[in-house]
């Protein structure tokens, strides 16, 4: 293996493509030419597991952290099939919940923290720039964090009048976490339509492959 990556891969409970434990702790793996330290959630797990998750993978002193996790397609038009994958652009916190309530420990970051660009602009065009060289369009859009899967027509409605392009119960905590502790984000969303099975695409493991090199590109430029 390779030096570890500036890069740390927060990688949803059911995705399929990695072997790494849920909740076991970040582990070194291996993704094309680059060792990179993941660490995989808990479908049970609560913010404050995630918040937990996050700063033990900030241990390792990476400095660039990208977030993939399954999303729900909310927006009209995203058709599956053209496009399994989509870049976070910002996200909506619906969940009621925020994964820095309580005592803030000042040796982790600010008691308050901004967010306007907590999905870091710069790593999101490395994103779209290195996929569509190799061929994938991704689409990027605005994440509704909320828990659960399954929406009615009207929810789904209400989060289209919201802004929201998909929805997820994942990204928000971690990113919330991570630019506490000073960390760039970016996100990777797998896509599902929900009605519609996913049909075929870019395997997602191919697609890290090439898309952190980029992330690493971007790290040195900074």
């Amino acid at each position: 293996m390779s030096d570890s990556s500036v890069v740390g891969l927060l990688l949803g409970p059911d995705l399929e493509g990695l072997t790494t434990t849920a909740g076991s702790g970040p582990s070194l793996t291996q993704i094309g030419t680059r060792s990179v330290w993941v660490s995989r959630g808990d479908a049970s797990g609560t913010h404050a597991d995630t918040a937990s998750r996050v700063r033990n993978l900030c241990e390792h002193e990476v400095r660039i952290l990208l977030v993939v996790d399954a999303a729900t397609v909310v927006r009209p038009g995203w058709a599956i099939s053209g496009g399994r994958f989509a870049v976070v652009a910002d996200h909506l916190n619906l969940t009621g919940d925020n994964p820095l309530v309580g005592p803030n420990d000042p040796t982790w970051g600010p008691r308050f923290q901004d967010l306007t660009d907590a999905w870091d602009p710069t790593l999101r065009a490395k994103l779209r720039r290195a996929a569509l060289e190799r061929g994938v369009d991704l689409y990027e859009g605005v994440v509704a964090g909320l828990p659960g899967s399954a929406r009615t027509a009207a929810e789904l409605n209400m989060l289209r009048l919201l802004g929201a392009d998909m929805s997820s119960d994942g990204f928000v905590a971690e990113a919330i976490t991570g630019r506490h502790a000073g960390r760039r984000m970016t996100g990777l969303a797998v896509l599902n339509h929900w009605s519609k099975p996913s049909g075929d695409a870019t395997p997602l493991l191919d697609l890290l492959e090439f898309l952190i090199p980029a992330l690493e590109e971007a790290d040195v430029r900074a």
